[in-house]
């Protein structure tokens, strides 16, 4: 149990200081909110790695893509809140594990910029952004599970 908290105060004002992030409980600012219905309107895929879900303030966003036909992958340790919308979803340990070797290639051995990754040496894709590396996580996904002809 914690006996007591103290809280951290703004030496100017003396008003109290907490981060830039919303707390459970709290509503999400409505213009935030309009931004990311935006971005999943806009997307190709959307990508959930890390969460339950269990927050309505995540999970309205895997039911907007599904009503807008856009596929939903969830990359997670454990059940989520949305399962049953996901078009593809892994279960995994480690999600930063997993991503992580999606985003390597074992082609070469010797190649300057590889490292070992649990005994295998693999080469690191140079220059990947956040959409590239989104749906190549996508792409390997879709193949695995066009080539099991199963879900993963």
């Amino acid at each position: 149990m914690v006996d007591s908290v103290t809280l951290v105060r703004c030496e100017k004002c003396g008003g109290g200081l907490r981060p830039h992030v919303v707390l459970f409980g709290e509503n999400v600012p409505a213009p935030r909110v309009a931004d990311c219905f935006e971005a999943v309107r806009s997307c190709s895929v959307l990508l959930c790695m890390g969460t339950s879900l269990k927050v309505y303030s995540a999970y309205r966003f895997v039911k907007f893509a599904k009503e807008n036909g856009t596929p939903v992958v969830i990359i997670n340790n454990g059940p989520t809140r949305g399962d049953g919308d996901a078009d593809i979803k892994v279960e995994t340990e480690s999600v930063a594990q997993f991503v992580t070797c999606l985003l390597y290639t074992s082609d070469a051995a010797d190649e300057e910029d590889s490292v070992d990754l649990g005994g295998r040496r693999i080469i690191k894709k140079k220059n990947i952004n956040k959409t590239e590396a989104g749906m190549y996580v996508l792409s390997i996904l879709v193949k695995q599970r066009e080539t099991h002809n199963t879900s993963i």
